[in-house]
């Protein structure tokens, strides 16, 4: 449609929430009390129906949620790609649930990995207040600022909302 118009195609990316660890059932069994908890404060919002963990493992395996090992969340992202065609997955520490990916060397092996393999373009964090951001940011910049290449900076601790993009 847009040749039609005398337009170029425009680059198309996807980004989707994760959650990497050493292995997929520890990704899985991390990550899911936090995230049964985000799907129900919102849910109740919105009125969805309560998150069960038959629906968040059919959705770790077929959906938009790319939960598991580095090797997992690779081979996910590359189907992704390729059914889609699309130019790029971005990947983004999101609030992460328990601190673990802060510290965790496996995930940001898994995180750069998926970078190295052309999987993703760029690295970003944007921890919630939830879990102490300051010091989870200054933590991973101090031992993985090398691997970063954007982070959301939230400045006010009462205000959830992205303050500045760096």
């Amino acid at each position: 449609a847009l040749a039609a118009y005398g337009r170029e195609r425009l680059p198309i990316a996807v980004h989707s929430p994760g959650f990497i660890a050493d292995s997929d059932e520890e990704a899985k069994d991390v990550l899911w009390p936090h995230y049964q908890a985000m799907q129900a404060r919102i849910g109740r919002e919105r009125g969805w129906a309560p998150m069960t963990r038959e629906r968040y493992e059919a959705e770790a395996a077929h959906g938009a949620l790319y939960v598991g090992s580095p090797e997992t969340v690779a081979a996910k992202i590359a189907r992704t790609v390729g059914t889609l065609g699309i130019d790029r997955f971005d990947l983004l520490l999101l609030h992460n649930p328990d601190r673990i990916g802060y510290t965790s060397e496996a995930v940001w092996d898994g995180m750069s990995g998926l970078r190295d393999a052309g999987l993703t373009e760029l690295l970003g964090i944007a921890p919630g207040p939830a879990n102490g951001f300051t010091l989870d940011l200054i933590t991973a910049f101090e031992r993985f600022g090398d691997r970063l290449d954007w982070a959301i900076l939230i400045l006010n601790p009462m205000e959830p909302w992205p303050g500045e993009l760096a």
